[in-house]
């Protein structure tokens, strides 16, 4: 029979004191249990005054649920007698739900391109998906539970980015630009990387999340087409670049004279080349033909 609960006890059970002391043991299973087969088990270990471990789920009649951690333990004397049981209950439901949570992001996060990291409070690796370790050129295997270069006061780091990234941390603040990183093979990437703080209920940080891109190419791209900007600039012939569909984006001021327009008005619009409704002079149906279908195309035009 009962003798004694402390306040945890009493809100684990619902119950007060006065409605539980003197009860069989019984009276710690007044809802309807979601796992049965636990419960069973849990009861028998009382009544058989045997030790028990394990977690148990109960729904309650206000549609709530709740998962504990259940210890019995029988105390006897110094002849084996049976002198009485303590029974410990812990709510572990935020727990549970939290690792929920967390799988159902690890299944997320396995299936996306993005490359993803968990790390704990400190900046310890804990986990990263696929992409993650082929982006970094890196087996995850071998870094669980070190405290990653980043987060590590002790280590220099080179590019102003990690810099950033490492302010952000010790901050306890969100980072969100790009950054410079080598492959262990000496492979030089570009990424761009979102970090932020993972909050638990008391207000704690719990871990961090990174999400990594790979932008490596679009910078390639970029700088590509700053050196040919800067070429076409200089040049005495008019260049034009216009997207992928056929729209303006950059022209030279030679292209604006020989048009005898500022073409920056017109930027985004799609060209007359590319626009199978717009009806063109004949001289232009091999060039437009040549666009279409993503073919060079040289020729003499008249304007």
């Amino acid at each position: 029979f009962v003798v004694w609960a402390n306040p945890a006890m009493l809100r684990a059970v619902g119950r007060s004191l006065e409605e539980i002391v003197g009860q069989k043991p019984t009276v710690f299973n007044q809802s309807e249990s979601a796992d049965p087969e636990t419960t069973r088990r849990f009861l028998a270990a009382l009544r058989n005054v045997e030790p028990f471990i394990g977690e148990t789920k109960t729904k309650f009649a206000d549609g709530t649920t709740r998962f504990n951690r259940v210890e019995i333990q029988p105390i006897r004397d110094s002849e084996g007698v049976h002198e009485y049981t303590v029974v410990v209950i812990a709510n572990i439901t935020t727990e549970k739900i939290q690792a929920e949570e967390n799988r159902r992001l690890g299944l997320v996060a396995e299936h996306t391109q993005s490359g993803v990291v968990i790390y704990d409070r400190e900046g310890r690796y804990t986990w990263a998906n696929e992409a993650y370790q082929r982006i970094f050129g890196i087996d995850m295997s071998a870094f669980v539970g070190r405290l990653s270069v980043l987060f590590d006061r002790d280590r220099e780091l080179h590019w102003e980015g990690q810099r950033r990234m490492r302010e952000a941390f010790f901050a306890n603040e969100v980072f969100n630009g790009e950054v410079f990183y080598k492959t262990p093979e000496n492979e030089e990437k570009w990424l761009q990387v979102e970090q932020r703080p993972v909050f638990g209920q008391n207000g704690e940080i719990e871990c961090w999340v990174n999400i990594a891109n790979d932008i490596t190419e679009l910078k390639r791209q970029a700088e590509e087409n700053r050196r040919l900007s800067r070429v076409a600039e200089h040049t005495q012939s008019g260049v034009g670049i216009l997207d992928a569909d056929g729209r303006y984006e950059w022209t030279n001021k030679a292209y604006d004279a020989m048009v005898e327009r500022d073409m920056k008005a017109v930027y985004g619009n799609l060209s007359l080349i590319f626009d199978p409704d717009r009806e063109l002079p004949p001289e232009y149906v091999p060039m437009r033909q040549a666009a279409l279908e993503k073919r060079s195309f040289t020729g003499e035009l008249p304007y």
